[in-house]
Order: structure tokens, then C-alpha cells, then sequence
């Protein structure tokens, strides 16, 4: 499958690094090497992991925790060192491994206990936590963080009752402790108790507080935000103007940078973030990490050689294998692999140790089809990091691209269980979709977009899928959420409108377009979309005029000119400008498209069917063309057209609309049974659809099937209670469950709204069931003037009055 997807989350501050700050509430890394001791196994080497991690250079950090490792004579500092720097890197299962051996050589160390304790939170392994912590004598140093731990390890383990109970006993023997209010306002985000949390934070920076418990404290009150983020009502607001004073209070916390970027960007404010990270580049340049932030911003509002910019300036003022890798992701994002491959080859010549490069480029040299020197790259990563996850994306990646989505899938399950990030989920949805599994890729696609905000991609993707099923709200959605982080893409304004135009609404439709046209008028997408809204609109003239503002700006507007001479009713001179037009480029599928609808719109059905068969032919992959006739031969009983819907549907089982379509053709065709079929999968499908149940209904209520007759018409009838044939199905099979009364009221409401023979014999049956004799005669006599009372209709008018 193509590739526009962002490799790795090392393209920009990664969320890992606050993900951990945020495990504060059950137990955070800063509190991992409690009393720790300040002398440390290897100054140099621990200044080098801490910068690292400090900018998210996971991959320099996990070199250096390697080296210190193999260097280290055992002691218990060196244990409770090595532990915090493997935890502060996304390591936590590293850490325990290493304090248990910890515990094991040093028993009577109740320093590695507790820290022992610290890791199992952070690896949801409570119950390690609780026996850790238990074991702490009262008398030891480290009592009351053995407490706090136990506390909160009890809460987690489900036990919610022990935990209050041991906190609220240290809160009255330890009353003024920065650790029992540090637990107790992690107990209140935990039961998402926002604003005591925010009181008890308060009250917490007036206490005297460690360089670890500030640490922790500056974790709590992100996490806080994130909580209040999470919620639907102005505290949004209130939080977002909290991390901007968060940011200014300390420039240097990345995660709350990314968090307010986010926030910024998913409110469609990408201007606004902007600003800010340049302006506190401005103020403080030392703080280099903000440029690659800011390379993602202005990627997004379509900046392109002001990102790579600023992604090369991260790289140079970095001076770590990092930077490359972020000036790789643009070129990446810019759809240029080759110059991405170049990227990470010059980030190699100076760091040519690092794993993280090397990853990067055979994930390069996939995208490149170089599949044979892909393999030969990734085994010449270090032995250290062979089974790293993300090493074991990119494997995965390997066999997507060699075909193999079973194995693919079966790897990623296992990797997205340990490194829950967006690049793991998204392609987990990729191999799901490859395999057909289309609700479980759209479900990894939304986990992809929820992980990575920022990222794009996901939010393409989901947008595909969402139009393949004809799941148009969702499709609206995804357009929406693409429109917010990366307004200069053309996708997002493209899919908004298409699917308003689709669902029905093109005022919405053309809205939207409004503030595209105001902040980019030299764009032609923004007149081409309206010329679409206006045209359904009825406003041909106004739409004229679009495209004349298009085709001034550089767009070829051909194909939009000749439909909007069919929409007039111009149908012959559109068939013949997209017969041209066809002539003259022999490979354009869109053209082919274009004249296939308009010849179907002009009941030309066999200049439809050979464009169909044309456009599919030049892109075998897209059957929209085969969607259209299947819906043309639908809609004149031709059966035809039913191995048309069912090639359709076996490609595209999703679309409700399509089944909608086969149904009806069933029914016209007299299979009743699979007509059932139909409508009842369309039903499944689409909750809005009232068309889907009504029918379903009808055919239901000839089987003789009233119950689900019923439950269907009356389904139907709550979607949608003013259409009159609506009314019309339910009122008559009341009437057929012997329920004439409860049918009366509907049926003079449906034959009000569209008076017809059917539903004026309807209403007098049910009239002649009440014994309402006047008002029969009365129905009687109306519906014998109507235009569509034919003898069937009058042999059952007169069984009626002779009351047979």
C-alpha cells in the first residue's frame, strides 16, 4: 500500500516521555529513585541520558543506559541509578528486572524496595507493589514513601477502601508530608475529581517539596489538565489558559508544550500555537527542542520551506541523532522518500552507532520498495535493540509490503500490548485492512489519531474508510479533525464537503468552503468547492462564476463545467464535452467517471455502461463507476443489475446504501426473502436509514411477519414520522394486527401529506374495522377521482363498501 504515513512518533516531541510524567498518579519515575543518593555511577554518562531524554533523543539515552549498564560494578546506588534512568526512558520492565535483583544483593536496602515498587506501578503490576512496600519496617527511612506507595497500589489493585484507609492514616500522623499530599491529590485525579485536585495542588507548592516531589508535583498538575481537557464544558478553556502559564512558568517541560500545541491545533488554532512557540523561541533560544515542534506546525498550515527550516535548525543546534530524524519526517510529510532516505544517511555519517537512525532508514528504504536493503538494514542494528518494538514495526512493515497482512497483524497485536503508540496502532489498522477487516482498522486508525493528534495520516486514512462504507457523519468527522492540524491538505476540505453535499446539506457545504476562500484566495480548491455546493444549491449562474474564478487561478475545470450542464438539464452537450475530453486524455479514469454518471443522470444507459466499464478498466481498484450502474439498473428493475450490486457489495460490504439499492431490485424482482436480506443489512448499517426499515417492513408484513413487521414500521416511523409512506406502512399493518384505532390518526396524517389510492384503501379498511361507515363512503368516493386508481384499485374499493 502507498505510504504518507509518519514513521515513527520520533518525529516530534514524543508523548512517551509525558505519558510517564502522567503515571505520577499511581507512582511516577521521579519518585522511582527515592533517597537515591546524589553521587552518581558515571556523572558524564548520566548527563548524557537526561539531556537526551530532556529533548526525546530516546535513541542516544538508550545507547547510554546500555553502556553505563555493561560498566557498572552492583551496588545498591548504581541499582536505584540504573532503574530511574530505564523508567525515564519508557523502560519501566527494565527497571524492575533490575530491582529485584537489587533486592535480592541488598536486602536490609529498603531504598530499592520502595523503588522496586515504583517500577511494578508503572508496569500495572499492583500486586508486586503491595508485598514491596509491606516489607519496609516502620522504623526504616523511607517509611512514609513506603506507605504512600502502598496506598495507592491498593487503590490500583481495586482494593479502594485499604487505600483511602492507609492514606488518610499517614494524612493524620504526616499531615504537613509534600508525599501524602502528592499521593492524596493523585487519589482525587484517579477518582477524576478535578477541582479538589486543583485545591490540593495549591495547597501542595505551599509545602517545602524536593527537586523530585516539584518534579512530580509539575507532572500532577499536567495530568490535571489533561482531565479537565477531557471534559465537554469550559474548564477546556480554563486549561488551556493554565498550560499556557504552565509553559511560561517552565519553558523547559516539553510535554506540556505538546499538550498545549495539541489543544491549540485540534481547535483548529494552529496560528495561535504557532505564535506562541515562536515567540518563546524568540525569548529563550536554548530552548532548541521547540523548533522541531514548530517544523510540525508550520508543515501543517502548508509552510514548507519555513518547516524544513526549522526542522534543520533543530538538527544543527540539537547536535543529536534526532534532529536528522525530524528532518527526515518532513521530507516524509512532503511525500519525497528519496530525499528522507538522504536524511537519515546524513544523520548516520555522524552518528553512525545509532540505532534509532538505522530503524528510521529501512523504514525509508521500505517506502522505496527497496525491500531486499531494507532487510539487510535492520540486521545491522545492534543486537541491544533487535527486539525493541519499534524495531518490530518495522518488521511488520516488511510484511505488509511483501504481502503477508496475517503475519503483520499478528506481530503488531503483540507490539501495540507493550508500545501503545500511534505509529503501532496505525498500522495495525493498515494490516487489518489489508485483510478485509475494515471496522477493526477504522477502530486502530481512531487509536492512531487519538495518540498522535498532530499526525494527519490517521485521520486520512479513517476518512477513506469512512467514505468506502458510506458512513458519511463519520466521513464528515474525520474531514473535520484533518481541516484543524493540516488546513494547507486539500483532502480535508475535499472530503468536508463531499460528504455534506452527500448527507444532504449543501448550505453546510458551502459554509465551510467560506473560511478556505478567506484565508487562502489564491487557492482554486476553494472556488472549485463551491462551484459543487452552489451547483446543488440550484444556483447554476453562481456556480458558473466559481469555476471561472478556478480556472483563473490554474485549475483545469473541464469535468466540472460538463457536469454542471447536466445538473441544468444540458444533458446531451455534457455527454459530448466528457466524450471530448475523453478523447483527448484516453487514460483519465475521472473523466470516464464523470461521463458515466451524466450519461446514467441522461437514462443513457449504454454510454454509462461503457464508461463504467472504461473507468474501471484505467483503476480496477475503485468501483464507484460500478456503484452507479448498479444503482441505474436498480432503480429500473433490471435484473441486470443485480450481479452488479453484489460485485459492488462483495468489495464494498459496508455501504448501506448500496444494499438499500440491491433490495429494492430484489423486491422489484420478486425475491422477496433476499429483499429481506437486504434492507436488513442496510438497517445494520446506517441508524438513520428510515428508507431501509420501511421497506423492510412492508416486505415483513406480505410474509406474514407482523411482530417484525411492526418492530421495523415503528423504527422507521421514529426516524422519520412526517414522511407519509412511512405512516402509511405502519398505519396498515396496525390495522393488520387489528389495532384500527391506533392506525386512524397515521393514516389521515400520511393521506393528508400525499393523497393516493393506497393509502386512502388503507384508511378505509381501518375505517370500516371502527365501523366509521360515513367516513369510508367519504375515502371511498375521494380516491376514485385520484390519478392512480386503476381496476386493482377499484376491485378492492368496492370488496370494501360491499364490507366483504
Amino acid at each position: 500500500m502507498g505510504d504518507s504515513r509518519t514513521l515513527t512518533n520520533e518525529g516530534r516531541i514524543p508523548p512517551m516521555f509525558e505519558r510517564l510524567r502522567c503515571a505520577l498518579v499511581i507512582g511516577g519515575m521521579c519518585w522511582l529513585c527515592v533517597a537515591c543518593g546524589d553521587a552518581p555511577t558515571s556523572e558524564q554518562t548520566v548527563d548524557t541520558v537526561r539531556d537526551a531524554v530532556a529533548i526525546g533523543d530516546r535513541n542516544t539515552a538508550l545507547a547510554a543506559i546500555d553502556r553505563l549498564e555493561k560498566t557498572t560494578i552492583p551496588s545498591p546506588e548504581g541499582m536505584l541509578e540504573l532503574a530511574g534512568l530505564w523508567a525515564s526512558v519508557g523502560e519501566p520492565g527494565r527497571a524492575v528486572w533490575h530491582l529485584e535483583e537489587g533486592v535480592r544483593r541488598f536486602p536490609d536496602e529498603h531504598r530499592l524496595r520502595v523503588a522496586l515498587g515504583r517500577a511494578a506501578m508503572l508496569v500495572s503490576n499492583p500486586a508486586l507493589a503491595i508485598r514491596a512496600a509491606g516489607e519496609v519496617p516502620a522504623e526504616s527511612d523511607v517509611y512514609l514513601s513506603a506507605q504512600v506507595l502502598l496506598g495507592e497500589a491498593q487503590i490500583k489493585a481495586g482494593d479502594l477502601d485499604a487505600g483511602l484507609e492507609t492514606l488518610r492514616r499517614l494524612d493524620q500522623s504526616h499531615p504537613h508530608a509534600a508525599e501524602t499530599a502528592l499521593a492524596r491529590i493523585g487519589t482525587l485525579l484517579a477518582e477524576r475529581d478535578a477541582d479538589a485536585a486543583r485545591d490540593e495542588l495549591a495547597r501542595a507548592r505551599t509545602l517545602t517539596l524536593s527537586p523530585e516531589q516539584s518534579a512530580a508535583a509539575d507532572g500532577l498538575e499536567l495530568l490535571l489538565y489533561r482531565v479537565e481537557l477531557n471534559q465537554e464544558d469550559a474548564s477546556r478553556d480554563e486549561a488551556v489558559s493554565a498550560l499556557m502559564n504552565l509553559v511560561d512558568r517552565r519553558p523547559d517541560f516539553w510535554a506540556a508544550w505538546e499538550l498545549l500545541v495539541t489543544q491549540l491545533a485540534t481547535a483548529g488554532r494552529l496560528e495561535a500555537a504557532r505564535e506562541r512557540v515562536e515567540g518563546a523561541l524568540l525569548a529563550n533560544p536554548e530552548l532548541v527542542p521547540l523548533h522541531a515542534l514548530n517544523s510540525v506546525i508550520l508543515r501543517a498550515l502548508g509552510e514548507e520551506d519555513e518547516a524544513l527550516a526549522a526542522a534543520e535548525r533543530f538538527a544543527h543546534q540539537a547536535k543529536t541523532p534526532r534532529g536528522w530524524a525530524v528532518v527526515a519526517e518532513h521530507h516524509q510529510a512532503s511525500g519525497d522518500a528519496e530525499a528522507m532516505l538522504s536524511a537519515f544517511e546524513r544523520g548516520l555519517e555522524l552518528y553512525p552507532d545509532d540505532p534509532g537512525l538505522a530503524v528510521s532508514r529501512a523504514e525509508s528504504l521500505i517506502i522505496l520498495e527497496r525491500l531486499d536493503e531494507a532487510r539487510e538494514a535492520l540486521s545491522q542494528v545492534p543486537r541491544a535493540f533487535r527486539e525493541s518494538p519499534k524495531l518490530e514495526i518495522v518488521r511488520a512493515r516488511v510484511e505488509l509490503a511483501e504481502g503477508d497482512a496475517a503475519a503483520a497483524r499478528e506481530r503488531l497485536e503483540r507490539v501495540v500490548s507493550i508500545l501503545d503508540d500511534s505509529s503501532a496502532q496505525f498500522w495495525l489498522g493498515a494490516a487489518l485492512e489489508e485483510l478485509g477487516m475494515t471496522e477493526g482498522a477504522i477502530r486502530r486508525y481512531g487509536l492512531a489519531h487519538m495518540r498522535g493528534p498532530l499526525d494527519p495520516v490517521p485521520s486520512l486514512a479513517l476518512q477513506r474508510l469512512y467514505f468506502r462504507n458510506r458512513d458519511l457523519r463519520g466521513a464528515a468527522m474525520a474531514s473535520a479533525d484533518l481541516i484543524k492540524v493540516a488546513p494547507a491538505l486539500d483532502e480535508g476540505w475535499i472530503g468536508l464537503v463531499e460528504a455534506q453535499i452527500l448527507l444532504g446539506d449543501p448550505r453546510a457545504a458551502l459554509a465551510a468552503v467560506k473560511p478556505l476562500r478567506a484565508a487562502a484566495p489564491d487557492r482554486a480548491i476553494g472556488p472549485r468547492l463551491s462551484a459543487r455546493a452552489l451547483r446543488d444549491l440550484g444556483r447554476f449562474d453562481e456556480a458558473a462564476a466559481a469555476l471561472d474564478s478556478a480556472e483563473a487561478l490554474g485549475a483545469d475545470v473541464a469535468v466540472d463545467r460538463a457536469v454542471l450542464k447536466s445538473r441544468e438539464g444540458r444533458h446531451a452537450e455534457a455527454i459530448a464535452d466528457l466524450t471530448a475530453l475523453a478523447r483527448e486524455r484516453p487514460d483519465d479514469a475521472a473523466i470516464q467517471l464523470a461521463l458515466t454518471k451524466v450519461a446514467f443522470v441522461a437514462g443513457d444507459e449504454t454510454a454509462g455502461s461503457e464508461a463504467a466499464d472504461k473507468a474501471m478498466r484505467l483503476q480496477p481498484d475503485n468501483l464507484a463507476p460500478l456503484r452507479e450502474r448498479c444503482f441505474f439498473r436498480a432503480a429500473q428493475g433490471k435484473e441486470v443489475g443485480v450481479a452488479d450490486c453484489a460485485r459492488y457489495l462483495d468489495a464494498h460490504p459496508g455501504d448501506s446504501e448500496a444494499h438499500y439499492f440491491h433490495g429494492s431490485l430484489l423486491a422489484t424482482l420478486g425475491r422477496t426473502t433476499d429483499a429481506i436480506g437486504a434492507y436488513r443489512r442496510a438497517a445494520d448499517l446506517d441508524r438513520s436509514d428510515f428508507r431501509s426499515r420501511n421497506n423492510l417492513a412492508t416486505l415483513l408484513g406480505k410474509v406474514g411477519d407482523l411482530d417484525a413487521a411492526l418492530d421495523a414500521a415503528q423504527e422507521a416511523y421514529a426516524l422519520s414520522n412526517e414522511h407519509p409512506v412511512v405512516g402509511d406502512t405502519l398505519g396498515s399493518l396496525y390495522v393488520a394486527r387489528g389495532l384500527p384505532a391506533r392506525a386512524v390518526p397515521l393514516l389521515e396524517s400520511a393521506y393528508a401529506g400525499a393523497a393516493n389510492a393506497e393509502i386512502g384503501l388503507h384508511l378505509a379498511e381501518a375505517y370500516r374495522a371502527l365501523g366509521r361507515q360515513a367516513d369510508l363512503e367519504q375515502i371511498l368516493a375521494a380516491i376514485s377521482s385520484l390519478p392512480d386508481f386503476g381496476p386493482e384499485e377499484q376491485a378492492t374499493a368496492e370488496a370494501l363498501s360491499r364490507n366483504d
